[in-house]
């Protein structure tokens, strides 16, 4: 599974997005599977600005795992991810944060 980060995270740019004051408009698009005990979530969040994969394990911190260029790069990131934690569900996360 390739992992990239394109966007590095920032306190500043998240205090100053729509997320921290409550705006959870980024949530509308967004692709959302359940696969035995991870959820695993691919969205656009305002905080970073581009497309990403977390994925969470139960009631563990989300892991984002990946950062795509388009909408298009993460519908079939977001596939990948959800065959390959059907096939190994314990499969090892690594976070690109």
């Amino acid at each position: 599974m390739k992992q990239e980060r394109i966007r590095k995270f920032s306190i500043l740019s998240f205090l100053t997005s729509p997320m921290a004051l409550g705006n959870q408009e980024h949530r509308e698009d967004v692709f959302n599977d359940k696969v035995v005990n991870n959820e695993i979530d691919t969205c656009c969040p305002s905080d970073t600005g581009v497309w990403e994969t977390g994925i969470r394990r139960g009631t563990e911190s989300w892991v984002i795992v990946t950062q795509y260029h388009s909408r298009s790069m993460a519908e079939v990131g977001h596939k990948e991810w959800v065959e390959a934690l059907t096939k190994t569900p314990a499969l090892k996360l690594k976070s690109i944060q």
